[in-house]
C-alpha cells in the first residue's frame, strides 16, 4: 500500500441480491461521513492499487456500500476484503499528544526493564480494544492498547508494562 494511502474501512460480505457489501470501519467515524471524504480510494483484494472513486460511482447507507459498476451479488463479491482508504492528507490535525493508529507501525516496542517486543507491524481491533500486534525476529507478541499497559509513547518508541511469559 503506497504510503500517502489510510485504510478507514474493509469491505465485508455481501448482502441481499443487489450487490451491497457490509463496510467495517476502521476509524471513529460515522458511515455518513465517509461520503465527505474526497476522494475516496478502493484497493480490491485482487489488485493492489488504489483507485480514485468518483462520489456518483458508489452509494452508502446504513453501514453499506454498493457500486454501479457492480449491480448484483455475483458482480460484487470480487470486493470483499478490499479496502476503502483516504491520503494522509485528508486527515483531520491532532491535538498535542495525540496520534492516529497509523503512526504506531515500525515503532519499537520495549517494556520497563528494556526487553526488546520488536517493531508494531499491525493494531488489530478486538471488539474491546485495540491491541498492538508486535513482532522480533522469531515471535509475534499481542499487547493491550490501554493505559493499564501502555505507559509511554514516544517518537520512535513505545514503553509498555508487559513481559514476553505474557504472549503465547
Amino acid at each position: 500500500m503506497p504510503n500517502n494511502k489510510i485504510v478507514i474501512a474493509k469491505i465485508g460480505k455481501t448482502i441481499g441480491l443487489k450487490g451491497e457489501l457490509k463496510i467495517n470501519l476502521y476509524c471513529d467515524i460515522d458511515f455518513t461521513q465517509l461520503q465527505s471524504f474526497q476522494p475516496l480510494f478502493l484497493s480490491t483484494p485482487h489488485h493492489s492499487t488504489w483507485i480514485a472513486l468518483a462520489p456518483e460511482t458508489f452509494t452508502l447507507a446504513k453501514g453499506r456500500i454498493s457500486f454501479q459498476a457492480y449491480p448484483n451479488i455475483v458482480a460484487a463479491s470480487v470486493l470483499v476484503h478490499g479496502l476503502l482508504g483516504i491520503e494522509k492528507e485528508q486527515l483531520p490535525p491532532l491535538l498535542d499528544d495525540t496520534f492516529y493508529l497509523h503512526d504506531l507501525l515500525g515503532k519499537t516496542v520495549l517494556n520497563l526493564d528494556g526487553v526488546l517486543f520488536g517493531f508494531v507491524t499491525d493494531v488489530m481491533h478486538n471488539g474491546a480494544h485495540d491491541v498492538l500486534v508486535c513482532r522480533d525476529d522469531q515471535h509475534e507478541y499481542l499487547i493491550p492498547f490501554i493505559n493499564d499497559y501502555v505507559v509511554m509513547i514516544g517518537p520512535d518508541t513505545i514503553t509498555v508494562l508487559w513481559n514476553k511469559d505474557y504472549s503465547v
